[in-house]
């Protein structure tokens, strides 16, 4: 029978505990958690993804090289002395090597080394993104924007570092086993970036969200390629808006767009019980069609002028 908990992960758990909590109790930003609880959440994840031991092993150490304190300092040697000479690669292929770096430098640093790693490393770092990410949604949900006053930058760069991360890992491992999971928080965060941009970016999500959840579960069902058609062309009405700005000719647009929506939610309802889809159109497309009637009331207001995003 082969063990499932050994000696090393054993071993990993305790280097990383001493490393980040024993040594600094390190904490979670702005917060009274211990550090150490991401590390093994990463670990936690890779093993739920299947990882092989060495994977997360490297998971469970992922940011000690990074985060040691200068007299207990990690080095790739020590690790690929403890753990082996693979751990110490992934470890090392993950970690940030120069935070005395503008903010925005070293995040684009670490999004181009994303487009070189291997598997083994595309993996780590998305149980990474994960954690991190989940936990932000979670924190943001209770706390709102004071959630993104503990971190370097601001919200909108911490999104949108976060966003091009999981496009680029995704890009370059289509058959990521933590693909669902990214693609998910991916969705979560870009809700999040279009409220504050706008009504008008908040339309793009409902047609985003809609694509998303027909490709995630819904591909097969009554109705679904009508649906992506639609989306395609509500969007392309919105990408003229964007370049001409004529308010009342894309309300009239948008508006019949949504009436052939309506069109084909009738029809999955009458014929293909396809509860699913049919509560996922009725609820964006009721979403979509209040979004635009509250942007051309602002807009009939004078509150935006020439512009086609409101605040």
């Amino acid at each position: 029978m082969i063990t499932i908990y050994t000696d090393k992960i054993q071993a990993a758990i305790k280097f990383a505990t001493k490393t980040h909590e024993v040594y600094q109790k390190q904490k979670r930003k702005g917060k009274d958690i211990p550090y150490i609880t991401h590390p093994l959440t990463v670990g936690l994840i890779l093993a739920r993804a299947e990882a092989d031991e060495n994977t997360i092993i490297a998971g469970i150490l992922h940011d000690t090289m990074e985060d040691s304190i200068p007299e207990k300092k990690v080095t790739r040697e020590m690790l690929a002395e403890r753990f082996g000479d693979e751990v110490a690669t992934l470890v090392d292929s993950v970690t940030e090597k120069d935070k005395g770096l503008l903010w925005e430098q070293r995040k684009s640093e670490a999004l181009e080394h994303i487009k070189h790693f291997s598997h083994g490393s595309l993996l780590v770092k998305s149980a990474d993104i994960i954690s991190n990410v989940a936990e932000i949604l979670e924190d943001y949900k209770k706390d709102g924007d004071q959630t993104f006053t503990r971190f370097n930058a601001p919200k909108d760069k911490i999104l949108l570092h976060s966003r091009n991360s999981i496009a680029t890992i995704v890009e370059c491992w289509g058959e990521n086993p933590l693909k669902r999971d990214l693609l998910e928080l991916d969705a979560e965060m870009y809700r999040i970036q279009a409220l504050d941009q706008g009504h008008v970016a908040y339309l793009e999500w409902n047609l985003f969200y809609i694509l998303y959840e027909i490709d995630r579960a819904l591909a097969n069902s009554f109705g679904a390629e009508k649906v992506i058609d639609l989306c395609k062309q509500t969007q392309a009405g919105i990408d003229t808006f964007r370049e001409q700005n004529d308010v009342h000719s894309f309300e009239r647009d948008f508006l019949l767009k949504m009436k052939e929506f309506d069109v084909v939610i009738n029809n999955i309802k009458e014929t293909s019980g396809e509860d699913m889809l049919y509560f996922l159109l009725i609820s964006h497309i009721a979403d979509s069609i209040y979004t635009l009637r509250s942007f051309v009331d602002i807009v009939a207001q004078g509150q935006v002028g020439s512009t086609i995003e409101p605040t």
